[in-house]
């Protein structure tokens, strides 16, 4: 494989090209005076410097910068392969380009030598510069072993210049392993995700720091899509790689909420409305799976798809192990979706964009939120987090942290009791005896806070209607704690939020205390 950058091109020889396309007259006098005629300049600290001339190349930004190269190379596929590329159902895939990246392929040695003598030959007739050091040869289909002898026999050349050989290659962003082991890109990925969450820090993302609803923003806009940037393409992940990246991400979710290490996965992760990492990347294979089929009839990605789907549907030819119609296939069947891509195999008609995005999105909701309920129906201690998380969504008690910030941290104190197991290890510091359920006693039967709590419970009573405190006392006292700590209530929004700003008022201090004494040390 064959990875180059072109880096310019100027003259007449574009205009040549396009001439030979048909597009003569005024239109071509148009077009080489649009670009006679154009200059730029430079933007430094508010300051333009002086306009100058392009004289080489194309305008950087143009409208119709990215339609004349494209022209420009247009030729280059064809005079590179002569037969030496590689050939999927009459297809041929021998030469494939975005910007200035481009990739050769062929399935013999000595194929891709003559492709890049070809491409060599090419740069030197029409005054491109391809540079060595950028690019990169690669051999799949070898094990690391006989890929570690065969290199070191193996030379490349691009002209007169030596080319180097790789085990890992970086391609538009994704790295690719000759022996199909991507277990570097893991760890890269992870380190990625780690690294810009330390630089996140500065800005609050930390325990102590901001609001976790908007440090979860944060981790959702940025770490995310440069910790999964590709993963559409990603395929056989193998369990170690997934526990690495579920890893990254529930360091994340304890470190932005103030979480001790020990905490549950599930609960430091459903706080925040986070599904895990294989649910995330599930999704964008399956939004990636409708951009192929809505992809035009003569686009070659679109021909190799349909392709391939034939033969799993017709035939079962696609390697069990290997592929992205074999893997996608186990994610709709996972998810109770095969009938849509069974229909668009046989009518060619897959739903549009915005009801597929919802019928996915629904779909992992679902069996995201099952493996969230039985993941702490597992766990021992988790009764009371239950109650008042039993679905993956972002907590109340941060929506209303952050709609009254004076009870910011209090509140944000009160979420922390969540996250305390229900056992019988934990000892009170402030009435000296044994618990059981840390939140049930200190916001409900912690006798030395029983001055403190009558008068939260008068502010309660006052703030609410007759009907509404009546409902609450009723409630048991695990109930009441689970509804002041975020569970579901029958009663206004409003209402709800006014009762845990109350408990915030008077015990976040206490819960912050008693999570430190019970729990981080």
């Amino acid at each position: 494989m064959q990875k180059k950058r072109l880096t310019k091109y100027g003259g007449m020889d574009f205009f040549y090209k396009i001439a030979k396309m048909g597009i003569t007259g005024k239109l071509w006098f148009l077009i080489r005076n649009w670009f006679l005629d154009s200059s730029c300049c430079i933007l430094l600290d508010a300051k333009y410097s002086d306009k100058f001339p392009i004289g080489r190349s194309i305008k950087q930004g143009g409208l119709l910068s990215m339609f004349f190269y494209t022209v420009f190379n247009k030729d280059l596929h064809e005079f590179v392969d002569q037969g030496d590329g590689i050939l999927v159902n009459n297809v041929n895939y021998c030469s494939l380009t975005l910007a200035d990246d481009t990739v050769l392929a062929s399935l013999t040695k000595d194929g891709i030598h003559r492709m890049m003598q070809r491409a060599h030959t090419y740069s030197r007739c029409w005054r491109l510069n391809f540079s060595p050091s950028k690019t990169s040869v690669v051999v799949f289909g070898e094990s690391k072993r006989v890929n570690d002898i065969n290199s070191s026999m193996r030379t490349w050349a691009l002209g007169d210049s030596i080319v180097s050989e790789q085990q890992h290659v970086k391609h538009l962003g994704i790295t690719l392993c000759a022996y199909a082991n991507s277990t570097k890109r893991t760890n890269d990925a992870c380190s990625k995700s780690k690294s810009m969450l330390g630089t996140l820090a500065t800005v609050g993302v930390r325990p102590n720091g901001m609001n976790p609803m908007y440090s979860s923003k944060l981790w959702n806009k940025i770490c995310i899509p440069a910790c999964l940037f590709g993963c559409e393409v990603w395929h056989n992940l193998s369990s170690t790689e997934m526990v690495l990246l579920e890893r990254a991400q529930k360091y994340a979710a304890k470190l932005m909420q103030g979480f001790h290490v020990r905490t549950h996965d599930e609960i430091a992760r459903s706080m925040l409305g986070w599904h895990s990492m294989e649910a995330r990347i599930h999704k964008a294979k399956l939004i990636f799976l409708r951009k192929i089929t809505s992809l035009p009839s003569n686009d070659i990605t679109k021909q190799l798809f349909l392709y391939r789907l034939t033969d799993f549907m017709l035939i079962n030819d696609v390697n069990p192990n290997k592929g992205f119609i074999r893997e996608v296939w186990g994610i709709l069947r996972y998810y109770g979706l095969c009938e849509y891509l069974r229909d668009f195999f046989h009518t060619l008609h897959f739903p549009p964009k915005l009801v597929w995005r919802s019928i996915v999105n629904d779909a992992i909701n679902a069996k995201q939120n099952l493996s969230h309920v039985n993941g702490l129906l597992s766990k021992s201690g988790t009764s009371l987090y239950l109650i008042a998380q039993p679905e993956i969504k972002i907590s109340i008690l941060y929506k209303v942290a952050a709609k009254y910030s004076e009870t910011n941290n209090n509140i944000i104190h009160m979420a922390r009791l969540l996250t305390i197991p229900d056992t019988n290890n934990f000892h009170c510091h402030l009435c000296k005896v044994d618990i059981v359920n840390t939140a049930v006693h200190l916001l409900t039967l912690c006798p030395f806070l029983n001055d403190i709590r009558n008068i939260m419970w008068n502010e309660i009573i006052d703030a609410m209607s007759v009907e509404h405190s009546v409902s609450l006392h009723n409630k048991t006292e695990e109930q009441q704690t689970a509804i002041m700590l975020g569970a579901k209530w029958d009663v206004p929004k409003s209402v709800h939020e006014q009762l845990i700003v109350i408990v915030a008022k008077y015990l976040g201090y206490q819960c912050n205390q008693i999570f430190i004494n019970n729990v981080c040390h």
